[in-house]
């Protein structure tokens, strides 16, 4: 018959692929994964409880901290998939075969999206190290990094800390003596030379990934020009800025980075595109708040921190920066005419999908792997932009 299955069905399929997609995640192992083990839909929420922060206080002293974590709400609202179908010849292939041509290949297509959703959080950051355009090459450059860290109070965990970078910074890193001659680790300097590994320096576990982000700024330059900031609060998160005799005018875009004159601190944008004129005034909001010693007619914008080009944002980071969340999909239709199986990996939580059915037009069984997922930033506080 044209739609017999052979030695393949719905749960090889699934439980073949959830390792591959496990093993190829570069971002989800290494943030804060609360997983929910209820079918869900696209667009569900859960509540997720941010890991706690605390502060010293001096001794002696009866203030207590009560251990209540926050409750955020995360929504559900990836939901992602290949498919590919079989025909009947294809499904006389061998099960390594199979594997390497079809199974392996789209489990890598589902981690690939969900690392770059959660390397698009970037946008919420706001501290920044490094020059744009200048990638990072040494060793110092890492040691400098682990300074930005430390000087923002990140904790330095061991295991928690990680520095994600691109491409052109590994094949950079790579070939430096430290890297891989290091008689003190003779393991890990074998594991660079054979692997690529770059391990973990200063504690700082390090890896690459092709999804480093790149902004493309707004196109508004005003270092050094008057913008004006109207603000009468205490703190602020929304700006209003005013163009000035110079004739300024541009965009600026979700995820630029600007300073202000009467502060040190940097600022991310997370309004949406807005325009600027020389006639016309503009709110947008940023993050953190601006303090209120640090607005109202005195202060003004230094200008975007990244002026000119589009430069990538390797990321420096504690695992409790970012959050990931996978949830099981329903199995409903397994009762009208698909074979379908939903398998969760033991150690993760993380659930995936595997759909099968019989298309007659088609003379072939189509295959459908998918997940459901949402990220989210937990702290901001806890992540570093480094510019390249």
């Amino acid at each position: 018959m044209a739609n017999a299955l052979g030695n393949y069905n719905e749960i090889f399929f699934a439980q073949t692929a959830l390792p591959f997609l496990v093993k190829n995640l570069g971002m989800a192992p290494r943030v804060y994964m609360v997983n929910s083990d209820v079918p869900s839909l696209k667009g569900d929420t859960v509540r997720l409880r941010r890991p706690s922060s605390f502060t010293a206080a001096g001794a002696p002293s009866s203030t207590m901290t009560d251990v209540t974590p926050e409750a955020i709400t995360l929504t559900l609202d990836t939901w992602q998939y290949v498919a590919f179908s079989l025909t009947d010849k294809e499904l006389a292939l061998s099960a390594p075969q199979l594997i390497r041509d079809h199974i392996a290949p789209m489990a890598y297509a589902l981690a690939d999206k969900v690392d770059a959703d959660l390397f698009a959080l970037y946008k919420d950051i706001p501290y920044r190290f490094g020059t744009e355009g200048t990638v990072i090459s040494s060793l110092t450059s890492i040691a400098l990094v682990r300074k930005k860290m430390n000087d923002l109070k990140i904790p330095d965990d061991f295991g928690a800390r990680h520095f994600a970078i691109g491409t052109t910074e590994e094949a950079t890193l790579l070939p430096l003596a430290g890297m891989s001659q290091n008689a003190g680790a003779p393991d890990a300097s074998t594991t660079t030379l054979l692997k690529g590994s770059l391990g973990t320096k200063f504690n700082l576990e390090m890896f690459c990934t092709q999804n480093v982000p790149s902004q493309t700024h707004g196109t508004l330059s005003i270092s050094g020009m008057c913008i004006y900031i109207s603000a009468t609060a205490s703190t602020v998160q929304t700006v209003k800025i005013y163009g000035d005799s110079l004739g300024v005018n541009g965009t600026i875009k979700v995820g630029d980075l600007i300073s202000v004159s009467t502060s040190s601190n940097t600022y991310t944008v997370t309004s949406t595109i807005v325009s600027v004129d020389v006639i016309n005034s503009v709110s947008f909001s940023i993050y953190p708040s601006i303090a209120g010693a640090d607005i109202g007619a005195s202060a003004w914008i230094v200008g975007n921190n990244i002026t000119t080009g589009v430069y990538a944002n390797n990321l420096a980071f504690h695992r409790n920066a970012f959050g990931v969340c996978f949830a099981p999909l329903s199995t409903l239709g397994a009762d009208m005419g698909a074979r379908i199986y939903t398998v969760t990996d033991p150690f993760t939580g993380i659930s995936l999908r595997a759909t099968m059915y019989y298309v007659g037009d088609d003379s072939a069984v189509h295959v459908r792997l998918d997940v459901l997922y949402g990220v989210k930033t937990l702290h901001p506080e806890l992540a570093v932009r480094v510019l390249g």
